[in-house]
């Protein structure tokens, strides 16, 4: 490896990840009823060469090696951890092998190619939480960009068990351990393969012994849901860093937001905090397991900003997502939506969505594609769950580890920036690229710029009924619940791998063992805000509604495609609001 990292100190950092991308669950067997079959995808405008880029190309991120992962036992069972059809139970969608997945893994599973930085591992890419899959009367109705309903955390706790019982099992060990080395398995091989697994074994435990003592996971994310922000900042500055004082409680697990149409967008992210493409992409592969070079940078002509970012392929990733388009209700698959009530539910998104949800143009120069000013609302003020956003504004890091020398605390965004855009940089300087190329592979020229304030974001709403349950937190089941008073909404609801509710647009009852129950007495999980009432108060943004108005907004949002909602004033682009 041209860049100075050995193999090995890509393992460790692959390896420790994993609890902290985690909430530990049980074991799992596979059962029938989710095996592939009566899939159907979403026209959204891409052919299927570029659905399976998207799905299988590596940004990266590690979970393990691959040859690893492919041998592992699941904790108290003989059988693999890497078995679709036991994927398949944690939500991951199945597809067959292909030239793009030589594997047969699930969407969302990516194997670094032999020329990257991360050969020989294997990782989530993009599609692992940004593609859907709403399942009702026997079909599965694919989208891509969608949020996904894995359960993606605990993938990650499940590896480390895996890992952990492997390592401890001379049985398991010996399976393992002939598995990964297959005709080149002799002592002195078993014996490196021992040493390699033992040191990664010690990062896990490493980090265990910080998360169990200092309570870093204590709210589960379960299905649909993760803590990106906390755990991914966990991950750059306090194991990467080996600085125990810059763990911070990961306590606001957020639903995967769907991907259409935000490089539209000013700012991204569920509190508008982010500008750059580029910059967020970088972030997310670095906190999902790619590796850094912070701590091993000392040996000559090693940088500290090395990383496994494969920025080449997330540059294919920003120029391809804008030709993804929201899907249109599919009418053969949960039946047409009703076009006068749609119609009635339009002068009603008028009255009371659309100053927060309509479209606002961005006026001339803007840039070339920031198209929309999303809003951003005082979280005070839409009243739902602050623990996202008390987390970003308040965290604070010691940064001397990375800087070189002793520096004050600095806060999320001034760790986010240096973080991204050190390690896009030397990438761009590794691929020799231009200046010009640089603002293009950046994103359409946008500064990376993070701003963390007490706001949440309202985004446009064509397509928001793939991706229940709803609110930035996944805190309420459907639509007509949204639209109701708080008092009105489930306090606890199962979400997993059940069916959708069309009528309503949710999810629907419990359908088999494999989900988790949502409890919005939770610190992080409430359900509160966003509410439809006769009673002004905190959170109240709207009157109280009839069924009948409730289901006409509802079969509105069905139609938005063909019955999009008037655009607002344009607005001057200002990247500093």
């Amino acid at each position: 490896m041209t860049f100075g990292m050995s193999f090995q100190r890509i393992l460790s950092a692959a390896s420790i990840v994993l609890y902290f991308f985690c909430s530990i669950s049980r074991a799992t067997e596979p059962s029938p009823s989710n095996q592939p079959g009566g899939v159907v995808w979403a026209e959204q405008g891409w052919t299927q060469s570029e659905r399976d880029f998207y799905h299988f190309v590596s940004q990266g991120s590690i979970l393990s090696p691959t040859d690893w992962f492919m041998a592992l036992e699941r904790a108290s069972s003989r059988g693999l951890l890497s078995d679709p059809a036991y994927l398949s139970t944690l939500g991951f969608l199945a597809a067959p092998p292909s030239p793009a997945n030589s594997l047969g893994l699930p969407i969302g599973f990516a194997v670094a190619p032999d020329n990257s930085m991360a050969k020989g591992t294997i990782g989530f890419t993009c599609s692992a939480c940004h593609s859907g899959q709403l399942q009702y009367k026997g079909y599965k109705y694919r989208i891509d960009g969608a949020q996904t309903l894995a359960n993606t955390p605990a993938l990650g706790g499940e590896l480390q068990k895996a890992m952990l019982e492997t390592y401890y099992s001379p049985e398991k060990w010996n399976r393992f351990a002939h598995r990964v080395l297959k005709k080149q398995y002799n002592v002195n091989s078993e014996k490196q393969l021992r040493t390699s697994f033992g040191d990664s074994i010690r990062n896990v435990e490493w980090g265990l012994y910080y998360a169990e003592t200092l309570g870093i996971n204590p709210v589960v994310s379960g299905y649909g849901r993760s803590d990106a922000i906390d755990t991914g900042a966990n991950k750059l500055f306090a194991i990467d860093l080996r600085e125990s004082s810059n763990f911070h409680v990961a306590n606001a697990p957020v639903s995967y937001p769907f991907l259409w149409d935000i490089w539209k967008f000013d700012w991204l992210q569920y509190d508008g905090s982010f500008v750059q493409p580029m910059g967020r992409n970088v972030a997310e592969s670095l906190g999902v397991g790619a590796s850094t070079n912070y701590l091993f940078s000392m040996s000559p002509g090693e940088s500290k900003w090395a990383n496994s970012v494969n920025v080449s392929n997330l540059i294919q990733i920003q120029t391809q997502l804008p030709s993804l388009k929201a899907p249109v209700w599919p009418s053969k698959l949960f039946g047409p939506y009703n076009s006068k009530l749609a119609m009635q539910g339009r002068s009603l998104f008028t009255q009371n969505c659309s100053s927060c949800h309509a479209p606002r143009p961005i006026l001339p120069p803007g840039d070339r594609f920031a198209k929309i000013a999303v809003y951003k609302m005082p979280a005070d003020e839409i009243g739902t769950d602050p623990q996202r956003v008390i987390n970003t504004t308040t965290a604070k890091f010691d940064p001397s580890k990375l800087f070189g020398f002793n520096s004050p605390d600095i806060d999320l965004a001034q760790g986010l920036f240096s973080a991204t855009d050190g390690a896009k940089n030397w990438a761009y300087d590794k691929m020799n690229l231009t200046p010009e190329q640089r603002g293009q592979a950046d994103g359409f020229d946008r500064p990376n710029i993070f701003h963390f304030e007490m706001v949440y974001k309202a985004r446009t709403l064509d397509g928001v009924w793939t991706s229940p349950p709803f609110l930035h937190n996944g805190s309420v089941r459907n639509i007509y619940e949204l639209l109701s008073p708080v008092s009105q909404r489930a306090k606890q609801f199962w979400v997993g791998l059940s069916d959708f509710d069309p009528v309503r647009i949710g999810l629907g009852p419990k359908a088999n063992n494999y989900g988790f129950v949502m409890d919005t007495a939770i610190t992080g999980n409430s359900n509160s805000g966003h509410e439809f009432s006769n009673i002004s108060g905190k959170g109240v943004i709207g009157p109280l509604l009839s069924h009948q108005e409730k289901m006409a907004l509802i079969e509105y949002l069905k139609a938005i495609p063909e019955m999009p909602p008037t655009p607002l004033p344009g607005v001057s682009l200002d990247w500093l609001k």
